[in-house]
């Protein structure tokens, strides 16, 4: 499940922001151990450079109407992920999530790339039984 709202917060601000107001590409690389139960996903797009790991964490002891608006999807994928990697190499921002899961089996779902007016929209919904 956090693995899921990661990919949603990360591709949404992709989509959002990378490329505004034209659209781009992304692509999305997942790689599992099986053994271990580790997921890497790595996003990597051409849009603006950004590291999201240099966004400064919202201040949550501070009430929601004295915060500033933002943040708070970076903030929630940072804390939990087991691992997160950012470079910018060859005009491509590349941002590897880690998140491990040892204890529970591996989830079955699917997940469907949705066209959208801004482009491509992800979505992660469970296998039918």
């Amino acid at each position: 499940m956090q693995l899921d709202i990661a990919i949603d917060e990360i591709f949404g601000n992709i989509v959002n922001y990378a490329y505004t107001p034209e659209v781009g590409k992304v692509t999305v690389r997942l790689a599992v151990d099986e053994k271990t139960l580790t997921a890497s996903l790595t996003l990597i797009d051409s849009g603006v450079p950004y590291n999201p790991l240099e966004k400064d964490d919202p201040d949550t002891t501070l009430s929601a109407e004295d915060r500033k608006i933002g943040g708070l999807g970076i903030f929630l994928v940072k804390k939990s992920m087991d691992d997160m990697r950012y470079e910018y190499k060859d005009g491509k921002n590349i941002l590897t999530l880690v998140k491990s899961s040892p204890d529970l089996p591996p989830a079955q779902t699917t997940h469907d790339l949705i066209p959208t007016d801004r482009g491509l929209f992800y979505s992660a919904s469970p296998l039918l039984a």
